[in-house]
């Protein structure tokens, strides 16, 4: 029997969720950890290590463990994702992470052929769906470059000054 490391990721509809473990309607179980939670996106993330056979074992072990955690809480929680390794794997991940592809507003602008004001203002229109930024910096923002990519695919670029409505 191998000990897993398992990601459980969440979508949370209904009230909002703890954005920290302290703020849980009941302490989480020893082994558990709420590694990421965005109540405005109704997106948490949960790390749990498992003892099991195998991969598919250890999957439903670890949803099986973040169920029972957070069967109290407030709101419809529904597992949209599960990443299991096995605990040697992803503890030389930890140490030895994979880069990440990041763009900042300039190269975000590149990437979709336009200019860098047009990635700002392109970010500030609720409307297109835009990424999130990774970070704010003191210069614009950083995005990975694979969520400008998607964007940029899925994005009707029009041309021209809009119309004046008379």
């Amino acid at each position: 029997m191998d000990t897993w490391a398992a990601t459980v990721r969440l979508s949370i509809t209904g009230p909002a969720a703890p954005t920290a473990p302290t703020d849980a309607p009941q302490p989480l179980p020893q082994g558990i950890t709420l590694d990421h939670c965005d109540p405005r996106q109704g997106r948490a993330r949960m790390r749990v290590a498992v003892r099991a056979l195998d991969v598919a074992s250890a999957v439903s072990a670890a949803v099986e463990e973040v169920a029972d955690a957070v069967s109290i809480w407030p709101g419809v929680i529904t597992v949209v994702g599960v990443d299991v390794l096995r605990a040697d794997e992803a503890a030389h991940l930890t140490a030895h992470p994979e880069p990440i592809d990041l763009v900042d507003d300039t190269g975000a602008g590149k990437l979709l052929g336009v200019t860098r004001q047009r990635v700002v203002a392109l970010a500030g229109t609720p409307s297109l769906d835009f990424p999130c930024a990774v970070a704010p910096l003191t210069r614009g923002h950083v995005y990975t470059a694979a969520s400008i990519r998607a964007f940029g695919d899925r994005w009707t670029r029009t041309t021209g000054r809009p119309r004046k409505v008379r």
